[in-house]
């Protein structure tokens, strides 16, 4: 279920690593340092809810909720290191399969930081290179139902001294009830030759994704081919079957880590017959909280990724909310996607503030970003309203637009 590999990833990934990110932006290190541990205290949790005209066939609204644990550590020994971690906790549902749920999702989180720690090296650091060991880890919300849950895990690493982080993508889908894990198998018929069907599916969507030049068939083919362990990287989300590959495993680090969303219909033929596929199927008008944020979107969602000439919409064609936008931001832009439903317009200004301090921030960047995190909350001021005073009232040297 994990990928680890040495990498990199777009710069908007590579924001969250903190020192590690400070030298490849060009900027100090303490402009990225990670957010104080009260901005990211455990929010509050909120039952999901769902479209109010739900289809007949549609699946009930899931009695689950989300609530996000944070917490930083830091250290001196074998060098000086820090990480930062947000860890999802559900609420609700059986007490058992929550327990069970609960308690995977932090080991999975212990374990990342337990490796970091383990492969933390004394060796003299290169002058001008940050000093500093760095680890974030979060989570991408996939699928929050009654029936089950799916959580993606991306941890970014920099080591210092290194010459760039190396992330690891990690996936774990659950039936809610129990607590107990999927396999992929489980989705399918038995006999039903699925992975040549997730070979084909996958080659077809990376080509769609990403331009030729990219992805060389030389590393495309032996990363897709009709093996488990090329697999091992999915979860079960409302839009259909997640597969992350890790870095350097279908192309070259600099691409990051490709995530495909295979079609439901496109599976229908290997399916298991009302199986956990035909179950998530029905939970297209049931609005999910999408980490950071710990409420449901105000707006129905969809997914639909970038493409080789064009980044994800905001929005798809539909007007639904694009969730592939929002986890596009996730990482470095945790400060504005979680603000909440409460924010202000002074609060959505200090959080685009805080950005524009850590990266350069295009200002077309910034009213986009600033549309969707409203379309998602529903504030009730306009957004336009918290950009009326950016960057002017962000303090010196904060908050300076590009473009």
């Amino acid at each position: 279920m994990q990928h680890r590999r040495p990498g990199r990833r777009p710069i908007s990934r590579l924001a969250t690593t903190l020192a590690g990110a400070a030298f490849l932006a060009g900027l100090p290190a303490v402009a990225l340092a990670a957010r104080p541990s009260v901005a990211l205290a455990a929010r509050p949790s909120v039952a999901l809810a769902a479209r109010p005209s739900v289809a007949p066939a549609a699946v009930a609204a899931p009695a689950l909720a989300l609530a996000l644990a944070a917490r930083s550590e830091h250290g001196t020994s074998p060098a000086p290191w820090q990480a930062s971690i947000e860890v999802p906790v559900l609420r609700g549902g059986t007490a058992a399969g929550t327990a069970r749920v609960d308690a995977a999702l932090a080991a999975m989180a212990n374990r990342e930081v337990a490796a970091f720690r383990h492969q933390l090296g004394d060796g003299p650091v290169p002058k001008g290179l940050p000093p500093v060991s760095t680890l974030s880890v979060r989570f991408d919300t996939s699928l929050v139902s009654s029936g089950y849950v799916a959580f993606t895990e991306r941890s970014t690493t920099f080591d210092a001294g290194a010459a760039h982080p190396y992330d690891t993508v990690a996936t774990i889908t659950f039936d809610a009830p129990t607590g107990s894990r999927l396999t992929l198998a489980s989705l399918f018929r038995p006999g039903a030759g699925y992975l040549g069907v997730l070979s084909r599916l996958t080659r077809a969507h990376l080509a769609v994704q990403y331009p030729p030049a990219a992805l060389p068939a030389a590393m495309v083919d032996p990363g897709t081919a009709p093996r488990a362990a090329n697999f091992a990287g999915w979860a079960l989300t409302p839009f259909g079957l997640e597969v992350a590959f890790g870095d350097d495993a279908v192309g070259p680090y600099v691409i990051g880590a490709p995530t495909v969303v295979l079609p439901f219909a496109d599976l229908a033929g290997v399916a298991r017959p009302a199986g956990p596929l035909a179950y998530a199927a029905r939970l297209a008008h049931v609005r999910m909280p999408l980490l950071p944020a710990t409420v449901p979107s105000s707006v129905d969602e969809c997914y639909q990724t970038a493409t080789a000439t064009a980044p994800a919409a905001m929005s798809c064609a539909d007007g639904r909310l694009n969730a592939a936008a929002w986890y596009g931001l996730g990482g470095y832009g945790d400060v504005l996607l979680g603000a909440g439903p409460a924010a202000t317009p002074a609060t959505v200004r200090s959080a685009l503030c805080l950005l524009g301090a850590t990266f350069a921030l295009p200002t077309a960047d910034a009213r986009s970003w600033v549309g969707l995190v409203d379309r998602y909350y529903g504030w009730p001021f306009p957004a336009a309203t918290a950009l009326a005073g950016w960057p002017a009232r962000c303090p010196p040297s904060r908050g300076l637009p590009v473009g």
